[in-house]
This record gives C-alpha cells, sequence and structure tokens, in this order.
C-alpha cells in the first residue's frame, strides 16, 4: 500500500494545496504505469503539470523507500 501526503507551497501569494496519495495494492499498477507515463513526457522534452510533478516526486519517493534508501 502507498499513501503519501504532499504540500505544495509556492510563493507567498499562491494558496498551498496538499495532494494525498493513496493507492491500495490493486491500484499501484495505476500508480507506476502513471508515472511511467510522465517519465516518457519528460524524455520527450515535453512540460508537465503541477500534479504530474508530484507524482513523480512521489514515485522517486517509493522507490528510494523500497531500496532502503
Amino acid at each position: 500500500m502507498i499513501q503519501i501526503k504532499a504540500t505544495v507551497r509556492g510563493e507567498p501569494d499562491v494558496t498551498p494545496f496538499t495532494k494525498i496519495f493513496d493507492y491500495g495494492s490493486s491500484d499501484e499498477e495505476i500508480f507506476f504505469s502513471s508515472s511511467a507515463m510522465i517519465k516518457e513526457k519528460l524524455q520527450r522534452g515535453m512540460k508537465i503539470n503541477a500534479n504530474e510533478a508530484l507524482i513523480i516526486y512521489c514515485d522517486y519517493a517509493v522507490e528510494a523507500i523500497r531500496a532502503g534508501v
């Protein structure tokens, strides 16, 4: 099971927002396929939005946890 709570704080005039990623064992495939699709976009030099950036960040965190880092 993957549970990540990320809060994004930007410029002082922008309201911070929190995104909660809660994937059960059956939803992990959706999470990893989404992150793979976003990585392909980055490799092609395409821009990604804030939600896609959060998914990539969460993917990095999950991989680091699984690697024991």
